[in-house]
């Protein structure tokens, strides 16, 4: 069969971007397809946080497949801002988790020493490193390895390096269906006709799970409402995480608050209720952000899974998806892209991690249980 590409990704949010990049600096050939442009779903709604000890518990081996990811950031980031003359705002602030009651200080306190790194510490210590803090907290959680970037120039630097590497990116181009040959997938058909590739890779969000098999897959919308802020006088050095809000104070003087969590809605308005809920938790955490000026909301549509797992593996038709990251996407971006190319290029890869990310239900294991922002 004569193909246009040997690898097809759609949807050129930050997984897909992330994987064209890797399959094109090992000298593939790929094409992005994305019904919209570059990173206008989720991809450029998200904080950036990369959250690696922050925003789950449950499976250790998707806690070492996140903290995998994280690591790789170093490296990564100057290389990506290199092929594609972009800055993505990379910072490794450290994360601080402020705790308000004696009980939750007790659980860190007992973890210290046994979590990568991270350790408690007392209210004075955790004021003494965020002065902007509120004098009402117990202590917290100090994660010095979760950094932050902007996750909207990150996915457009993905894209541009992989074009560098000689990726083809096809905006506005919508998927129809998926075209099958002797029972495997071969191509898709768009609304500017067909593409035919080696491999097809699904990469996009709950919105385009009607090209997948309802029954291989559970993949739900849950939107997620954020606005910024910027103080005239004072600025945050620390990226802040609580169960009711998050702070990532980003290196131009902007401050992201997020995020809402709803799942089953797929709309992109800001509600007032939202907004005032997240400025309430804000001010609680950082009194002085009462004096911080608005400047602007936006929302976003993150692709969950029923366990709280990416899909990240192979159908029975041969189409390789990877989706499902949820609040997750920016940190894991980094592995997932390697990660899934080496898989695509036939190399080995470990199998608990296959077991874990399974498209099969019958093979995937584990379950995650994420951090609670109401």
């Amino acid at each position: 069969m004569k193909v246009d590409t040997e690898v097809l990704i759609i949807g050129a949010g930050v997984q897909g971007c992330s994987l064209a990049y890797q399959l094109s600096r090992r000298g593939r050939r790929v094409m992005i397809i994305e019904k919209a442009s570059i990173a206008a779903g989720a991809s450029k709604a998200a904080a950036g946080m990369l959250g690696a000890q922050s925003e789950w518990e449950g499976s250790d081996l998707f806690q070492e497949f996140a903290l995998e990811s994280r690591a790789m950031f170093a490296e990564l980031v100057p290389e990506v801002e290199a092929l594609s003359g972009m800055d993505v705002s990379y910072v490794n602030n450290g994360m601080l988790k402020p705790v308000w009651n004696k009980t939750e200080a007790e659980k860190y306190q007992r973890l210290s020493g046994h979590s990568y790194g991270a350790k408690w510490l007392s209210a004075r210590e955790t004021r003494s490193k965020e002065p902007a803090l509120s004098e009402h907290i117990h202590g917290a959680w100090s994660i010095p390895k979760d950094g932050q970037l902007r996750a909207y120039e990150w996915t457009l630097a993905l894209a541009r390096a992989a074009e560098a590497n000689g990726t083809v990116i096809r905006e506005n181009t919508a998927v129809d269906q998926l075209l099958e040959a002797d029972g495997r997938v071969c191509g898709v058909k768009t609304s500017e006709g067909s593409i035919k590739a080696d491999e097809v890779v699904f990469t996009g969000g709950s919105a385009g799970a009607r090209l997948l098999d309802e029954r291989e897959f559970s993949l739900y919308p849950v939107k997620g409402e954020c606005l910024s802020v910027r103080l005239p006088d004072a600025a945050l050095e620390h990226t802040l995480h609580t169960p009711e809000v998050y702070i990532v104070p980003k290196k131009d003087g902007e401050i992201f608050i997020g995020a809402t969590e709803k799942p089953g809605d797929a709309s992109t308005e800001v509600t007032v209720a939202s907004m005032q809920k997240l400025m309430k938790a804000a001010v609680h955490l950082v009194p002085g952000l009462k004096h911080a000026g608005i400047e602007r909301f936006w929302s976003g549509v993150r692709p969950q899974t029923g366990d709280g797992l990416p899909y990240m593996g192979r159908t029975s038709k041969g189409l390789w998806v990877m989706t499902g990251h949820y609040r997750n996407g920016i940190l894991l971006s980094a592995r997932s892209g390697s990660w899934m190319a080496a898989r695509i290029e036939g190399e080995s890869v470990r199998e608990d991690w296959k077991q874990l990310f399974a498209v099969d239900p019958k093979i995937r294991k584990g379950g995650v249980i994420h951090a609670n922002h109401a």
